[in-house]
């Protein structure tokens, strides 16, 4: 079932759309991002968030899971409810969502409690679920029984404390609360990273806590080694970290060797830190496209054709830079995925197989790549373009 199907009685009085919205907006955006609100690939919403007013709560309105970024008339003012009767009143454009009940029964058991967020995660669901409050198994979201479960677990003596409900009969539905939404909303993101911190292994979460760096997620892996976005303040990184059962001896020596000798004549992403007890080289994040991705999103014309030029004299330039210096990376070709794209400038990437022991032929196989390939696809696009 889903929270867009409205089990309650809610009247909806026309009027003009709740103004303070700007905080709402704030959490509601980050948690969109996170895909804890939103809706699933047949539409149907999931998630939810509320703040308290002088005449009730402002709830995000019911069928908006769809929508990236909310708007005033998103929103409705809840003024008036009856949890026995599962009925409300709300003021706005919009019809208030179906678990505005929920919240409704949140706030009427302590004034302490000014926002209220509900979020579908199976992570946290499964990880929480009857090790925090919890409610009973058989109720269901959206109902009188739900509202009365709210606030029978809001009379336990740690709930103040713990500030997070498992929803057991709604299966993914997580609750929590505060005396604001910024109290709210980082009570569920350090029940999240906590969550998350347990599954990654202890040197990276210890490297995270020294370095002072948030984990945000983990963007690619391999057989031997992850690579997770991580940020300092505004600033991203790419934290790479070898895996505890990886068969390639002394990958994370070998790599950041290569990379600062790729760095030294300014090719490659930047190298910002290593700790080799851990097994972590702290990089350059180079957000753009594979080359691959890049090439076949250009289409035939006399502007993509300069651009395609410049950016392979370009990169075969790299490429001498690396032979001039012995480093030969040795995954330059294939299917272009260790070549990124970033601004229509090139960026070589992950220098975990390159070797400053064997013969270098990283123009040749570039050459060869682009070029003299007649059975790949790369070979045909690029000729297409520069024809």
């Amino acid at each position: 079932m889903s929270e867009e199907s409205i089990k309650f009685h809610c009247k909806l009085i026309k009027g003009n759309s709740p103004e303070k919205i700007k905080k709402l907006n704030q959490w509601r955006n980050k948690l969109f991002s996170l895909n804890l609100i939103g809706a699933y690939s047949d539409g149907i919403g999931f998630g939810n968030l509320s703040e308290k007013t002088k005449k009730g709560f402002i709830v995000s309105g019911t069928a908006t899971g769809t929508i990236k970024e909310l708007k005033a008339k998103h929103y409705a003012e809840v003024t008036g409810f009856n949890l026995n009767e599962n009925s409300l009143v709300c003021r706005g454009k919009i019809k208030a969502s179906s678990e505005s009940l929920t919240h409704a029964a949140a706030y009427s058991s302590s004034k302490k409690i000014n926002a209220v967020i509900h979020v579908h995660s199976l992570k946290m669901w499964n990880a929480l679920k009857d090790k925090v409050p919890t409610t009973k198994k058989g109720i269901l979201y959206g109902t009188i029984e739900m509202a009365e479960e709210i606030k029978r677990l809001m009379k336990q003596k740690k709930i103040m404390q713990k500030k997070i409900i498992v929803m057991k009969g709604h299966k993914k539905g997580i609750i929590c609360f505060g005396k604001d939404l910024d109290e709210a909303g980082n009570i569920l993101l350090n029940y999240l990273n906590g969550i998350n911190s347990a599954e990654f292994p202890k040197n990276l979460v210890k490297f995270l806590k020294e370095e002072k760096l948030k984990l945000i997620k983990k963007i690619a892996k391999g057989h031997s080694s992850e690579i997770f976005l991580v940020k300092k303040r505004k600033k991203e990184f790419a934290l790479k970290i070898e895996k505890v059962k990886s068969t390639r001896n002394k990958m994370a020596e070998r790599e950041t060797e290569n990379l600062i000798k790729a760095n030294s004549v300014k090719v490659g992403p930047l190298i910002y830190g290593f700790d080799l007890k851990k097994r972590i080289i702290l990089m350059e994040f180079i957000k753009g496209k594979t080359f691959r991705e890049w090439l076949f999103g250009l289409k035939k014309n006399k502007k993509n054709k300069l651009i395609l030029k410049k950016f392979i004299k370009e990169l075969l330039l790299h490429a001498e830079k690396l032979d001039e210096i012995g480093l030969d990376h040795g995954q330059l070709a294939g299917r272009g995925v260790n070549i990124l794209v970033k601004r229509n400038k090139p960026v070589i990437i992950d220098f975990e197989k390159a070797s400053l022991n064997r013969k270098v032929h990283n123009q040749t196989v570039l050459e060869s790549f682009l070029f003299k390939n007649p059975n790949s696809m790369i070979t045909k696009k690029v000729k297409e373009i520069l024809s």
